[in-house]
Parts: structure tokens; sequence; C-alpha cells
């Protein structure tokens, strides 16, 4: 008897005999059940241990699940009935997670910082070059009229731009914001004053 016989003759034995399918579903979060695989299990009157590694594990016996899978499982009924009295199937198994960590921001040194004061007049000027290692950047109108700030020259005017207030306004940029481009600035109703501190990546 070649191995397609053995095969043939096994199921054949195997048919006169009751069974019930259990049946795995899987599904993401609130979505609809899909059903995986459904295996056969008889009735052999005696309790028996069956391994399910396929069809949720691969052949390194690994399941890789997200965090909103679902896991499940039904019991079909194959005109043999389901479970009677009695009649019982224990699930057992294990799982694995890993956790990633958000990599630690590594630190950088800042260096010493640098005062500067420029005078802003009605003509659009240039108070800060770009600089991609600056850290840190403090600016205060010393001067009685307003300033506006911007990044380019490019339509900057009275009532564009960031507003430096008169007599005291300040404006600071630290390491979260945009600080590698050039800083120009216009005085509004008269010649006024940006003074302040720059600091670098040391």
């Amino acid at each position: 008897m070649n191995t397609a016989e053995k095969i043939a003759a096994m199921l054949e034995v195997e048919n006169k005999f009751p069974f019930v399918g259990l049946r795995f579903h899987a599904r993401k979060g609130a979505g609809a059940w899909q059903p995986l695989a459904t295996s056969l299990l008889q009735n052999r009157g005696r309790e028996t241990t069956i391994p399910f590694l396929i069809p949720y594990l691969t052949v390194n016996q690994l399941k890789l699940l997200s965090p909103d899978d679902i896991l499940g499982v039904s019991i079909v009924n194959y005109g043999h009935g389901t479970l009677a009295a009695g009649d019982y199937i224990n699930l057992e198994g294990d799982f694995k997670f890993e956790i990633d960590l958000i990599p630690r921001p590594v630190a950088r040194t800042v260096g010493v910082a640098v005062p500067y004061g420029i005078d802003i007049g009605l003509t659009p000027i240039r108070f800060r070059s770009s600089n991609t290692n600056r850290a840190l950047l403090y600016a205060t109108n010393a001067g009685n009229f307003n300033i506006w700030i911007a990044g380019t020259s490019s339509g900057l005017a009275p009532g564009t731009g960031m507003l430096l207030a008169a007599n005291g306004g300040t404006l600071s940029l630290g390491e979260t914001d945009n600080l590698n481009g050039e800083l120009w600035a216009v005085a509004e109703g008269g010649t006024s004053r940006v003074a302040g501190v720059e600091a670098s990546y040391a």
C-alpha cells in the first residue's frame, strides 16, 4: 500500500467516527471575523492532546500580532452535533511581546551666548545670519518703535511677520524651533534697536 492509499484508508476510518470542527478566526479591532483554518476533532472516547502549530505559527513558530488583533475559535457542526454534556476542549498557548523603547535624545552641549545689538531702520535689514549650528536666540526691542521680524526681506513691511513691540518686546527661539535661517527686521515709524544673545552648539 503506497502513501496515497494509506491516507485514503485512514480518512475512511476517521469518517466513521463522530467529529466536530474547531475553526480558528482572526479580526482586527472591531472588524469582521475572518476564518483562518479548521481542524477536525474526533470523539475518541478519551482525552488526547493535539499540537496546533498551524495556522497561527509560521514555519519559524512565530505569529506577529498588532495590539488590535484578536484571535477567536468556534465549533463547527458537520452533522454529528457540537459539544454534548461532559464534552470539553481545553486550549493552551503562550505568547511573547516586545516593547520598542523610544530612543533617548542625545544631549548636545550649548556654547557660550554671544551678545549682539543692531539698529533697525525703515528699510529691511538682516540682523542675524543663517546658522545651522544655532542652539538658541533671544531678541529684545530696545528702542521706541515697533519692529517686525521675518526670515526673508521679501515682502517684509510693518504689519507683516513677527512683532517685536517697542520698549522691551521680546522674542525667544529654543531647540524645538527652526533656528537655522537668517532673520530680517524693519522698524515702524522710526529707527529702533534690536539687542539680544545667540548661542550655538559646542
